[in-house]
């Protein structure tokens, strides 16, 4: 039964992939049919989900529930699929404006800095220009990226310094 809910909601969202209410239901749809999160289930479920992904940018909900499905992973496979998504959000930055692909790249290298993946700190003067960058494409919440950023500047100063990063802004 629960595979074809799953169906019917794939369905629903190649008609409509900004339906907020599909995404919802997918997510209680996998959790119930997915219960065990094999990293099979999860990888799968990420590669179609990033189908949906890429055919609106700037959905909100596609992205959100993308985030989902990530966290719902063990933490070593959480890393490996956050690597893949930041690998593929990568190419897009320079081509799209998206406030929620923006705010999830700079969350992914946030989280595997945090986790001691310090060959992630290469990327961490990117991570600052799409903060900065999101201060001016989502203007209502400029404050609230303002702060993000010196968040993050925070969080990982240490080892920037360390490997010769700017400490720019």
């Amino acid at each position: 039964l629960a595979g074809e809910e799953l169906a019917f909601v794939k369905t629903l969202l190649e008609n409509d992939v900004r339906n907020n209410s599909a995404w919802n239901q997918r997510y209680f749809v996998f959790l119930d049919l997915f219960g065990n999160f094999s990293e099979e289930a999860l990888a799968k479920e990420v590669a179609e989900t990033w189908e949906f992904v890429n055919a609106a940018l700037r959905n909100e909900s596609s992205w959100s529930y993308l985030r989902g499905i990530i966290n719902l992973a063990d933490p070593d496979f959480r890393m490996s699929l956050q690597k893949e998504v930041l690998s593929m959000c990568k190419p897009l930055l320079k081509i799209a404006e998206s406030v929620p692909m923006t705010a999830l790249y700079v969350d992914l290298i946030d989280e595997l800095l945090s986790a001691g993946e310090d060959a992630y700190i290469k990327d961490y003067g990117e991570a600052i220009s799409a903060l900065d960058n999101l201060t001016s494409i989502d203007p209502i919440r400029a404050l609230y990226w303002e702060f993000v950023k010196r968040k993050f500047m925070a969080a990982h100063a240490e080892i920037a310094e360390q490997k010769g990063c700017c400490l720019s802004s």
